[in-house]
């Protein structure tokens, strides 16, 4: 009977993959993915792996301020598959799928296989592992698989004492800082150190020998030491003020909300908190656990299994390091925090998976609570961009939809006691929340920004000379428009705009006001318009 339950959840987590390597034809909804994929391009056009350049049109004199390993990434893919949407997003929608089979494997360690199922459901079916992997590749995700890794490495040297554990822990912290910086490494390490004093005091005696440790140690500077010293060998001071002290590194540790002498300002709570509605949106459809995941976190600090302990630790110090730092509040740096979710709330589901308990009802409440936020989320957009949302709207409200049916049909089913439908019902409503992400995007993204149109167009009638240009600071079309054209895309002032108009072959991308106002001789050609009224002209 257990086996034909677990089935179902077996069935769900290989749809869950399945549906996100779906999304690798899409297109890209995201600048900062483009833009990372122009860096790659950049890797391949000058044949330096070692020192990364943000492309012409967004700041050609500084070097990319994150470390290489998603450009290297990015780069292979685009060498091996050419230039297109899903080379940009391959290598996110597999470590995504490798981070899906990690979560289970660790919750496999102490926890059953239906409670490690549903970890592993949950964690491929967060909103926010669903966006991050399939609509905005970035950073982050390689992150959130290599700390899964590093941390997956730890758990089992713990328990099986086996030296080379540590070793791929070293491994993996060490890509870890290859992806994203040297922060880090301090932040894994003092998780792991928080744990094992926590194990030390609930009465573990695990065996750890210093010999372990300080090959791990080793294994960790062979991997992530060696660019970092090039580096600075090769572009000295500029490279260590980008990538070791500014605000990608150690400067997220200096708070501007603090006064003098360390005192809070006013600004610090909204900083503190900001993070919570963000992390109640991401957890969607899952929203409901939170409360239960929390739960179970502080109970295995005490009496709980190994791998709960460590998931409770890590989560809750992850957070708060997010919470006190300093920086934007950007929902994607919470993904590192979803796997050790997931495990705890796998865990919390244990009395209804077993029909001893019934799911209580904030299990339906929270995805309800969540859909509310992310809708006021919408509306807030839609008042402060009225025209852009008008078109963007369509494509989100189906989602909301989607969602909160879902969520009314597990309240129905657990009003009757029927707890595993409930969950499966739950999930497969956002599978089907997904699937209707994906027809609305594919429907009428490119409608709305046929970047690759306006690409084709000037590459079909580039000649070397001409100019093409962005008029004005508009960064995120200036990054669409970068990764479809060949030729350098400029960003110009209006007045040297005009010069060139008059002088010289130009292809110009102009923003709606622009566009309605340009009456100079010679009169444009308008190549391609887009709904939102931005247009590509030239005047030859």
């Amino acid at each position: 009977m257990g086996a034909s339950r677990n089935k179902t959840w077996r069935v769900l987590v290989t749809i869950a993959c399945l549906a996100l390597l779906l999304g690798l034809p899409l297109p890209h909804i995201d600048s900062d993915a483009v833009l990372s994929g122009e860096v790659a391009k950049n890797i391949l056009e000058t044949g330096d792996w070692l020192t990364l350049h943000f492309p012409a049109n967004y700041h050609p004199d500084l070097i990319v301020d994150k470390p290489p390993l998603t450009f290297w990434v990015m780069a292979i893919s685009m060498r091996l598959g050419g230039q297109n949407n899903a080379v940009l997003r391959i290598g996110s929608l597999l470590f995504t799928i490798l981070l899906v089979l990690t979560v289970y494997t660790i919750a496999r360690r102490d926890l059953r296989e239906d409670e490690a199922l549903m970890a592993a459901l949950i964690v491929a079916t967060f909103l926010q592992i669903f966006y991050s992997s399939a609509l905005v590749p970035q950073h982050d995700m390689l992150i959130t698989l290599f700390i899964t890794l590093a941390f997956h490495a730890y758990l089992r040297y713990r328990q099986d004492g086996a030296g080379w554990w540590t070793a791929l822990a070293g491994l993996w912290t060490g890509l870890a800082v290859l992806t994203k910086g040297v922060l880090l490494l301090p932040l894994v390490v003092s998780i792991a150190i928080v744990d094992a004093l926590v194990a030390w005091w609930s009465g573990e005696r695990p065996i750890v020998r210093f010999r372990h440790l300080v090959g791990g140690a080793v294994v960790f500077a062979l991997v992530a030491a060696p660019w970092y010293i090039l580096e600075v060998i090769r572009v000295g001071s500029p490279f260590v003020r980008v990538m070791l002290i500014d605000a990608g590194s150690i400067g997220r540790l200096r708070h501007s909300f603090l006064g003098p002498g360390l005192v809070p300002t006013r600004g610090f709570l909204a900083l503190l908190v900001a993070y919570v509605p963000l992390l109640l949106i991401g957890m969607l459809p899952w929203t409901g656990l939170l409360p239960g995941a929390v739960r179970e976190g502080w109970r295995s600090l005490r009496v709980g299994p190994p791998a709960v302990r460590l998931c409770a630790v890590w989560f809750a110090l992850y957070f708060l390091v997010l919470s006190v730092s300093q920086g934007d509040r950007i929902a994607r740096y919470l993904l590192p925090c979803y796997p050790p979710l997931a495990v705890l709330a796998g865990r919390s589901l244990t009395g209804p998976l077993d029909g001893r308990t019934r799911l209580q009802a904030v299990t339906f409440v929270g995805p309800l609570f969540g859909v509310g936020l992310l809708g006021v989320g919408i509306w807030v957009a839609s008042r402060s961009f009225p025209r852009e949302m008008y078109f963007y709207t369509p494509m989100l409200l189906p989602v909301l939809i989607a969602l909160g049916l879902a969520a009314l049909a597990s309240w129905a089913l657990a009003a009757r006691a029927r707890g595993r439908e409930a969950i499966a019902v739950l999930a497969a409503g956002a599978l089907l929340s997904y699937a209707v992400t994906y027809a609305m995007i594919l429907q009428r993204w490119n409608q709305l920004w046929p970047w690759p149109a306006i690409g084709a167009a000037v590459n079909r009638l580039y000649h070397p000379g001409d100019m093409v240009v962005v008029v004005g600071v508009h960064e995120v079309e200036a990054n669409f428009a970068a990764y479809w054209i060949r030729a350098t895309l400029e960003p110009v002032d209006e007045s040297a705009f005009r010069d060139a108009w008059r002088h010289r072959r130009v292809f110009a991308l102009l923003a709606p006001d622009q566009l309605a106002h340009l009456s100079d001789s010679p009169p444009p050609i308008v190549l391609v318009r887009t709904p939102l009224g931005w247009g590509l002209v030239t005047n030859r």
